[in-house]
């Protein structure tokens, strides 16, 4: 038995890569890798009770060439009796469209591409063909433009429903395979161009540290990184008991941590709490930079109340109480909003609504922060949302004198990134209500009223 294959199977068994698995997407390009796990995959086929079914993206970007690797694929399967899903898109439009490199986006649509077949098929994963050699460039790539413990693990042998059955493999033992078994294959010239930073790496970095420094530069790159992914996971597992600890509210695009808490933790565990919260905020968002995270630990070992730090676009970091508070919100998403009863107006940030009702239909309601009732005919029809300022008072309900909004606030803890962005209902220059958080009592239900208005709402 070949000695490849040999060292697929153990590979594939010691990384548990196909245990129970029913169908296998393979991703096929046509380049050497590609072609060889696919023949190496179906030797298994043969082996195991697995369904392959292959599938090629066409990028679109290098014309004729293009289209020859895709017949190529299409051969091989047609003669091997490989379904074969194939997809072609133009990358370089959707790049532009979306302001993101073309090698963003090639993985973006392709990775689509392959899930969407995994999700048509019961128990499958996604095999790609990147190798021991693609791994090494991937680290070292990572090295030069600054990265943390996670990165420098490199292309990871499985994740999530995605498997790497040819990571333990160098490419010089595949163009060997493919010789001996005459599997063909398509060179792809694009790999040669110095015009691309991976290119540089294996091309002219790589080769000379073998030839000057380490002749086993590949391979000690990948046992570096297998002891930091042994690391990685200790730290991980303390990463999920901090993030239990430490996070005491969630929404969609805000979290809050308590920051003593954050604080009993070595600071590499609380660098990754603050860049998974970040990432469960912002899922587009890239990763926090060296420069910004130190500036964002600054911030908390400040423990100073209404400092505020700006992390990239709309994302805000802020400290309130002994909280840090981070929110994707923008602040200005919003000025003022003329309000007519029975409408509903929607902003990036909240919700807000109003219903007219006839008095017959009004019983009183348990206390809810996100809905009241008041007197309509009290309105005068003229209202608006507004921010609150400086010198705002209300008159709230039950409490005999008026009160400043400031001390409103201070009284509910209300945080000051939050106070910035709630909306205040105004009639005239009288203050109706503070959103979610005081009614005034001037504009309550009496015995009077013919009509009421219901006011909700709602944060998003």
């Amino acid at each position: 038995m070949n000695k490849l294959f040999t060292q697929f199977v153990e590979f594939s068994e010691k990384h548990n890569l196909l245990h129970g698995i029913q169908n296998v997407v393979v991703c096929v390009s046509g380049g050497v890798d590609s072609m060889v796990m696919l023949s190496l995959l179906l030797v298994l086929r043969e082996k195991c009770n697995i369904n392959l079914v292959a599938s090629h993206f066409n990028h679109k970007l290098r014309g004729v060439l293009a289209d020859e690797d895709e017949q190529l694929v299409i051969d091989y399967c047609k003669g091997n009796n490989v379904k074969l899903y194939r997809k072609q898109l133009d990358v370089r439009k959707y790049a532009k469209s979306n302001n993101i490199s073309l090698e963003m986006a090639g993985r973006k649509l392709r990775y689509n591409f392959y899930q969407e077949i995994a999700s048509q098929l019961n128990n499958s994963v996604i095999a790609t063909g990147h190798t021991l050699d693609d791994h090494a460039e991937t680290v070292l790539l990572r090295i030069f433009k600054g990265t943390g413990l996670q990165g420098l693990e490199g292309i990871p042998i499985k994740r999530d429903n995605i498997i790497r059955p040819i990571r333990f493999a160098r490419k010089s033992d595949l163009y060997s395979y493919a010789r001996e078994h005459n599997i063909p294959f398509s060179e792809d010239h694009t790999n040669y161009e110095e015009n691309c930073q991976r290119n540089v790496i294996r091309n002219s970095i790589i080769p000379r540290i073998i030839e000057n420094i380490n002749p086993g530069l590949v391979e000690s790159v990948a046992n570096m990184s297998q002891i930091l992914s042994e690391v990685n996971e200790f730290v991980t597992e303390m990463v999920k008991k901090a993030l239990n600890e430490v996070v005491l509210e969630e929404t969609p695009c805000q979290i809050i941590l308590e920051i003593s808490r954050l604080k009993n933790y070595f600071i590499n565990v609380e660098k990754e709490v603050l860049r998974q919260c970040v990432f469960r905020i912002k899922k587009e968002f890239k990763p926090i930079g060296f420069k910004t995270m130190n500036n964002l630990i600054s911030l908390i070992n400040s423990n100073e109340t209404g400092k505020l730090l700006r992390l990239s676009g709309d994302l805000y970091a802020n400290i309130d109480r002994g909280r840090l508070i981070l929110s994707s919100k923008e602040f200005n998403d919003w000025c003022e909003i003329i309000v007519k009863p029975g409408k509903t107006y929607k902003t990036k940030s909240f919700v807000f609504s109003s219903e007219v009702l006839p008095v017959t239909e009004y019983t009183k309601q348990p206390n809810r922060s996100n809905v009241e009732f008041i007197d309509l005919d009290k309105t005068s029809g003229n209202m608006k949302l507004r921010r609150w300022g400086l010198g705002d008072r209300i008159k709230p309900l039950g409490f005999e004198h008026s009160k400043k909004l400031s001390d409103l606030f201070v009284d509910l803890k209300v945080p000051r990134i939050r106070k910035d962005r709630v909306p205040i209902l105004v009639c005239n220059d009288e203050i109706i209500w503070v959103c979610g958080l005081k009614l005034s009592y001037l504009f309550k239900i009496s015995s009077k009223t013919t009509s009421i208005l219901k006011l909700s709402y709602e944060e998003i």
